[in-house]
């Protein structure tokens, strides 16, 4: 019985790294620019994916406790202000946190928004001392309504990298999340405390 047990064990760990490996592995792009907020913020006075009017809500399966004059909530991560910072909770690098963003159906005018990627800026990144000082993300896997679609590799870079996925279609008859979830990290120098500070999704649809 113990034998039959251990093979059981066995054939679902080997079933378990083979549906891991099937995910697409997809490796941000960096263009080598230094984070620049000036330019940022004028970039999103121009054509946004966005102007479309969605409605996102992120939550997160931890966030690091309020200071005085610092918040970490999982909102930070999507308010478009690159000097804050989602930091997840956990006493540890926080593998196997996750943070996921819900785009509202009844925003959505139509069915022909998509998603088809994110920009993002990795780490505690308001200054770069912050930034090395906290760690960063290396792997996520994604999910698309809790089904796991992609790998992705983000660079130890002190500037934004894109991310571009396969087209996840929204709804305006269903809300639809998207998940992510930190699988690896770069260690922090000072701290254990991994940092997302901004996600902005990008697709089609608004026009």
């Amino acid at each position: 019985m113990r034998n039959l047990y251990l093979a059981v064990l066995i054939c679902l760990s080997v079933f378990t790294l083979s549906a891991q490996k099937t995910l697409p592995e997809i490796a941000a792009e960096y263009d080598g620019s230094e984070y620049n907020f000036e330019e940022y913020s004028n970039e999103l006075q121009g054509d946004s994916w966005y102007d479309g009017g969605q409605k996102v809500t992120v939550k997160a399966g931890s966030s690091l406790a309020d200071r005085i004059k610092n918040k970490y909530a999982a909102s930070n991560a999507h308010d478009f202000k690159p000097d804050t910072a989602w930091v997840e909770g956990k006493k540890d690098y926080g593998i196997g946190e996750s943070i996921t963003f819900t785009f509202e159906a009844k925003s959505l005018g139509h069915d022909n928004y998509t998603v088809r990627g994110f920009r993002i800026a990795n780490g505690y990144v308001k200054k770069r001392e912050l930034w090395s000082d906290n760690s960063r993300v290396k792997t996520l896997k994604l999910y698309a309504d809790n089904k796991a679609f992609a790998i992705v590799k983000l660079s130890d870079v002190y500037g934004f990298q894109t991310v571009n996925f396969p087209e996840v279609k929204l709804s305006k008859k269903k809300s639809t999340a998207i998940k992510l979830e930190i699988v690896e990290v770069y260690p922090g120098s000072k701290f254990q405390d991994t940092s997302i500070a901004e996600i902005n999704f990008f697709g089609s649809g608004i026009y």
